[in-house]
């Protein structure tokens, strides 16, 4: 959905457009730019999901990132077009998959909001994930009470690569399902664990859910467990962070599955903000 019509923009914190939106409120009459992603958006709102343009992934992170949403959804004909934008393709030709997964990129899609999708390679900011809102829509001719909103989706690639542990627990905890997570935040309105009790908070419920569909481990906690451990050779420590992950299955008594990764590689502030990333940091490098 596209809307070029008496639009206000408010501004909530950096995001992909760039300083030159903070001073505008009104655009008019304006037709969308010739460019790939979110940039377009200076002269219009266009929602869905797509890629950043300033902060463009490389082809071996899209593949990836769309070859785990294949698997996620079972939506074969998945892509992202020639303007940037995540297209389902023939929403009817879906193999296996989760119908969980589905739904909710068809409502990331489908929606009023806007989602672009950046890759921050070793960011000292962010571990493996996150999502901020940045900023504010109304569209003051024909809809002036509706307010859409531009979603930052930020992701590391490289702190996927620090992940050690066993392959299936791997696979439960990969790019794209990090991307669903940070899309269940807006969209299912689900928080993560605020550790009051509940140790794996609504969002990460909800992803068990597409795990659970799709056959993968299940995740049991949100934050990690760190613990030292001596470096190769005996020449110092470093704080390692760990993820368990279980499988359950009837009748059987349940197995857990760990993944381990170098804090000071991945995990560079010692706070994240709620309703961000797939794991709370943990460590300042």
């Amino acid at each position: 959905m596209r809307e070029t019509v008496g639009i206000r923009i408010r501004r909530r914190c950096p995001g992909d457009l760039g300083g030159c939106l903070a001073a505008l409120v009104f655009v008019a009459f304006l037709n969308p730019l010739p460019v790939r992603g979110a940039a377009a958006l200076a002269g219009s709102f266009r929602s869905g999901v797509c890629v950043s343009q300033t902060r463009p992934f490389t082809p071996k992170q899209e593949t990836a990132l769309l070859m785990g949403l294949r698997r996620s959804s079972g939506l074969a004909d998945i892509h992202f077009n020639d303007e940037g934008f995540l297209d389902l393709g023939n929403r009817l030709h879906f193999v296996d998959g989760s119908s969980t997964a589905r739904a909710l990129i068809t409502a990331a899609v489908d929606g009023r909001d806007l989602y672009v999708i950046e890759s921050h390679q070793r960011s000292s900011e962010l571990a493996f994930a996150r999502i901020r809102g940045s900023l504010d829509y109304q569209n003051l001719k024909s809809a002036p009470g509706l307010t859409r909103r531009l979603w930052n989706i930020e992701i590391d690639f490289y702190d996927y690569t620090e992940l050690r542990g066993h392959t299936e627990a791997i696979r439960a905890f990969d790019p794209a399902l990090n991307l669903l997570h940070e899309l269940a935040h807006p969209i299912m309105h689900l928080r993560d664990s605020t550790g009051d009790g509940d140790a794996l908070g609504d969002c990460e419920r909800f992803i068990n859910q597409i795990r659970r569909e799709l056959g993968l481990l299940e995740r049991e906690s949100y934050d990690p467990v760190n613990r030292q451990a001596v470096t190769p050779y005996g020449t110092g420590q470093r704080i390692l962070g760990e993820l368990s992950f279980v499988r359950f299955e009837p009748g059987k008594r349940s197995r857990k599955y760990r993944l381990t990764f170098d804090v000071e590689n991945v995990a560079a502030a010692s706070l994240v903000e709620p309703r961000s990333a797939g794991v709370r940091a943990v460590a300042r490098r």
